[in-house]
């Protein structure tokens, strides 16, 4: 102490004790008679003159906490620090006029003019606040500011604020976190948000309850948002409630969810995606959903996507990182349909189909499909489809059970026939076995059901002809008419020909047996394949 006490002798500086435990340099310092403070260190003229029960103090710089009469355990360094504080304990300020107006308890305040103060009112209590003009207005508690001008024009509470400028222009801010140069630079009202990243949420004044973290991130004033990537952001103002994630991701409706940017080719993972799906959960369920009135509708295409108009849709901007990835990815050839399309025929039909995305508003954000929810209408189409199947398996059987009874009555009559022509080629019974064979000669042709019906491979077609007749054909053809296939028939009398189904697709067929140029008749088949 001796020693210290020469050395500043010798600079020139005025020394003197009071009551043996404070040291004090400058001048002027007109204690009080009645000054019962101790371990004070007091360096520089004015510094803390206006003490009287004051203790454990450190003040270095001229006019250091000149208004103190009782604080404890404060430390002051730099011209004006602590100026405004009378008797609030606790403080440390260091740095020109650092905690000026910091007349609240356990404040650190390290810089030019940081945690100045909002005036008279002066700084709140428990702040840490560190950088040139850091803090420079601020009037509220519990902060954290680090960096030139962070949190410069805060005066509410609790908030933590970390790199140069952030939350610059904060005022009546509260709970919240912005790290990073500029970082929430244009936030003046809004609350408990999280702002991570160099020039993250520049755009966003007043959203609360945000989350955005990468570089030029931004919720645009939208609230309970979340905004993770590099410039990641949204295409529409005053969002709420979704998330846009990833290099680029843009979100323009509330309650949306984007991952990844127009370059993005895969989005995967090691499960299928689970919907809520619970029956209990459930309401106003109705078994209305179409199946081939609607599926029928849809036009199946292949297309590739102009990722540069998408970009300058949503205002993004050019990323040079990615012109080849963009470039490789216009020329994939993706299946799918349209969606405005698949809209227009939901609607013609009045259903209202879930799987169109439909926006808000169709200049800020682009139709969209949900294309699991064409499972449903493809569902249904086959339910129906099934049905239509066992309905003609039935019909079928009841013709075949027809044609067998038929068949059992012709061979019955040929029996006869036999047994009249060889027992009695005199008798009037002959006669009939005449008239019969005549009625071979000038029968009408006919054309029978094919068997079976339906069928997948081969089928039979059976006929008759008369004797007369000078040309016979059987044609098979589409139901639009293009035709398939032709059988002359050259044999007269009953006959059959087999028709070969395996290069045709499923679906309903015509064939018609033509005597003499003139049709006698047309019937239908049914191909279903396995």
């Amino acid at each position: 102490m001796t020693k210290t006490i020469a050395l500043l002798m010798a600079m020139g500086f005025m020394v003197h004790f009071s009551y043996a435990q404070n040291l004090i340099t400058g001048t002027p310092h007109p204690m009080a008679p009645t000054f019962t403070g101790t371990y004070n260190a007091l360096y520089g003229d004015s510094a803390g003159n206006n003490m009287t029960t004051a203790s454990y103090n450190t003040y270095l710089g001229e006019s250091c906490g000149p208004k103190t009469t009782s604080a404890t355990g404060g430390v002051y360094i730099g011209y004006q620090a602590g100026h405004q504080v009378t008797g609030i304990p606790d403080n440390t300020y260091v740095g020109y006029q650092a905690g000026y107006y910091g007349n609240m308890t356990s404040n650190t305040c390290i810089g030019f003019q940081a945690g100045l103060g909002a005036g008279a009112g002066g700084l709140g209590a428990e702040n840490t606040i560190i950088g040139s003009d850091a803090g420079q207005n601020s009037a509220g508690a519990d902060n954290v500011f680090i960096g030139i001008r962070s949190g410069a024009g805060t005066t509410n509470s609790h908030n933590v604020f970390v790199g140069s400028h952030a939350a610059e222009n904060s005022t009546n801010a509260m709970q919240d976190v912005f790290i990073g140069d500029e970082s929430g630079h244009s936030n003046t009202t809004g609350s408990s948000n999280v702002f991570i990243g160099n020039s993250v949420a520049n755009n966003a004044n007043s959203g609360n309850n945000n989350v955005d973290i990468g570089a030029q991130a931004d919720n645009d004033d939208g609230s309970n948002m979340t905004i993770i990537g590099y410039n990641a952001s949204v295409s529409a103002t005053g969002l709420s409630n979704s998330t846009a994630l990833g290099n680029g991701a843009s979100v323009g409706a509330s309650n949306s969810i984007v991952i990844g940017n127009s370059s993005v080719t895969s989005i995967g993972g090691y499960a299928a995606w689970t919907n809520l799906s619970d029956g209990r959960m459930k309401r106003n369920i109705s078994e209305n959903v179409p199946g081939m009135e609607f599926i029928s509708q849809l036009r199946p295409v292949t297309y590739t996507l102009d990722i540069q108009g998408i970009n300058k849709f949503y205002g993004l901007k050019e990323d040079p990182a990615l012109t080849t990835v963009i470039e490789k990815k216009e020329k994939i050839v993706y299946t799918g349909f349209i969606a405005q399309e698949v809209e227009k025929a939901a609607n013609s039909i009045g259903y209202n189909f879930s799987g169109v995305d439909k926006p808000e508003n169709d200049q800020k954000t682009l139709y969209g499909l949900r294309y699991s929810d064409f499972v449903v209408p493809i569902v249904k189409g086959m339910q129906e489809q099934q049905q239509t199947i066992k309905t003609l398996q039935n019909q079928n059987s009841q013709l075949q059970q027809e044609i067998a009874n038929q068949n059992s009555r012709l061979a019955t009559l040929e029996e006869k026939l036999g047994e009249l022509t060889l027992n009695n080629t005199s008798s009037p019974a002959q006669n009939n076995t005449n008239a019969i064979l005549q009625d071979n000669t000038t029968a009408t042709a006919r054309l029978d059901q094919n068997i079976p019906n339906p069928f997948d491979g081969s089928t039979i077609i059976g006929y008759f002809i008369p004797a007369n007749a000078q040309s016979a054909i059987i044609t098979v053809s589409t139901q639009t008419g293009q035709a398939i296939k032709t059988f002359v028939i050259t044999g007269r009398g009953n006959g059959q020909v087999e028709f070969d189904s395996q290069t045709l697709f499923t679906g309903m067929y015509l064939y018609n047996l033509v005597v003499d140029g003139v049709q006698i008749d047309s019937k239908k088949m049914s191909i279903v394949k396995n």
